[in-house]
């Protein structure tokens, strides 16, 4: 068992995650980060490629920023090293090559048009980004943000390719991403009780000076420390924290939770029917039962702990999924692990009522006034920041009617509503992913990023379908709950934008798409 742990990737993924924790806390020089980005190159080098994307996928909530110089402080370590992966996967293991130099026949055109739709719909999302440069205030915002999105589609490009090529690899993947949203959940709650023992400027002043600084660079850190953010929640004199863990921000944390739900479920399956046909021992079945089901309570408890009302509300999505699912005549067994899961989540309100009652910050008196105000601000279009997301709403379809073909240019949203292009770097966006996308790069930009997630969800419906006993059916049935709820989530937010909630997008969506076309042949394309 020892020799198993202690693997060459293990190893580095221990160092590395080491270091970069004793340098958030300020343990150690920023630089330090340079020693972790080294490590990880050479380690990505001469690994074997699908080791190397464990390796990144482990680390995601914990790429740091490297400070460069005194004024470029702010560039994140992991989308250096996802383009070294990506170039080490183009090279050693892709047929891209080859591929770009035959001449494609007609033939194989229609079979690219009609079984690689996901990725001509990607290329044709880049395409509306693109024109919509030439219509924008400032272009290069705009150029920085399809670099941005575009790197984060080397990891979807680098998991689909490995799986089709390899299946067998796909469980390993899925692993390590269950890894990276364990230990954000963790850190998550260490950052919870450090609310019970300091006081509130204490705390603020620390995360934002120091944590956030170490993290994030010098810029983020003034924004989150002097400008807003959304780490507490107010009622009346009421302050409460919000989890958010090494996310910047309490909205993209649960998101990233969430997307690692299909991998629990898959992971806790997978262990559960392999150690108990191995061992035939009821009690050691038990246990596996039990430490499951207390991670995934955990991880439903940190999704309410994050104070984020979009995701609480956009839970009721998982109704509709079951109408899909009965609709579809798709297994009673997916059904009910979403019901399951859906309950678990609606039981973890109370617990959270009880948890906000006691008193943060140093304060003196136990109150629920906090969280009962936070869950009755869900339905009061009064409240402050409900009708600041209102009137940012109308001011975007106002755009979107004025500009619906190429819109006012991606990366230039803040011209919508009037605002600098600063204020991009504080998080300014539509409060709605759909309305962002309309505004920024136009209708058809919209239809086609919506098109692409049809085809992603019916893709995974597909597989159910077709082959209900095989264990990536679970994985699948929790891919549709989690992406519908995240879907419905995000009618209320853009943080699908922010860099590490974009790379678990990625990472469950080529995991998806890789596992189906390693079986493609198999499947009918009739059958949905």
């Amino acid at each position: 068992m020892i020799r198993k742990f202690f693997t060459p990737l293990n190893a580095v993924f221990i160092i590395g995650f080491s270091v970069t924790v004793l340098v958030i806390f300020g343990y150690l020089p920023r630089q330090a980060a340079f020693f972790v980005l080294a490590l990880y190159l050479i380690y990505i080098i001469f690994a074997k490629t699908q080791n190397g994307v464990n390796l990144f996928l482990r680390s995601i909530p914990f790429f740091i920023a490297l400070p460069i110089s005194e004024g470029f402080d702010n560039f994140d370590m992991g989308r250096l090293v996802l383009f070294v992966l990506f170039a080490k996967w183009l090279i050693t293991d892709s047929k891209w090559f080859g591929e770009l130099a035959v001449w494609r026949g007609r033939e194989e055109i229609i079979y690219y048009v009609k079984h690689r739709r996901i990725e001509l719909l990607g290329l044709a999302f880049f395409v509306f980004a693109f024109f919509s440069l030439f219509v924008a205030f400032d272009p290069i915002p705009g150029m920085k943000r399809m670099i941005f999105i575009a790197n984060a589609a080397f990891l979807f490009i680098i998991l689909r390719g490995l799986i089709m090529k390899n299946k067998d690899v796909a469980s390993g993947f899925v692993k390590n991403f269950v890894y990276s949203g364990l230990l954000a959940v963790m850190f998550g709650y260490l950052q919870f009780v450090a609310a019970y023992f300091s006081e509130a400027y204490i705390f603020h002043y620390w995360w934002g000076q120091l944590i956030s600084l170490n993290m994030y660079g010098r810029q983020w850190a003034d924004i989150v420390t002097n400008f807003g953010n959304t780490w507490f929640s107010y009622s009346g004199d009421t302050l409460r924290l919000r989890m958010f863990s090494t996310f910047p921000d309490s909205h993209s944390f649960p998101m990233y939770v969430l997307m690692t739900f299909p991998a629990m479920f898959f992971v806790f399956f997978r262990i559960f029917k392999g150690k108990l046909a191995e061992f035939k021992n009821v009690k050691y079945g038990r246990r596996i039962i039990i430490i499951g089901f207390g991670i995934f309570v955990l991880a439903n408890l940190a999704l309410i702990l994050s104070g984020t009302r979009g995701i609480w509300l956009s839970s009721l999505s998982a109704i509709f999924v079951l109408i899909i699912f009965k609709k579809l005549k798709i297994s009673g067994k997916f059904s009910r692990m979403i019901w399951i899961s859906f309950i678990i989540f609606l039981a973890m309100f109370p617990i959270y009522f009880v948890i906000v009652s006691f008193p943060q910050f140093q304060e003196t008196d136990f109150t629920s006034a906090a969280s009962l105000g936070r869950f009755r601000s869900i339905i009061d279009f009064g409240e402050t920041s409900n009708q600041g997301r209102i009137h940012i709403w109308k001011e975007s379809i106002g755009s979107i009617v004025q500009n619906p073909v190429i819109g006012v240019g991606i990366g230039n949203y803040p011209t919508v509503l009037g605002e600098s292009l600063s204020a991009s770097e504080a998080g300014a966006s539509a409060h709605n992913l759909y309305l962002h996308i309309a505004s920024t790069i136009g209708v058809f930009g919209l239809v086609v990023f919506l098109w692409m997630i049809w085809e992603i969800l019916k893709i995974s419906v597909r597989y159910i379908k077709k082959y209900p006993a095989d264990d990536w059916a679970v994985y699948f049935a929790m891919f549709v709950y989690s992406a519908i709820w995240l879907g419905t989530y995000l009618m209320t937010d853009a943080a699908l934008y922010d860099g590490r909630a974009l790379l678990g997008f990625m990472a469950i969506s080529g995991i998806s798409v890789g596992v189906y076309r390693a079986g493609e042949n198999k499947i009918n394309e009739k059958d949905v």
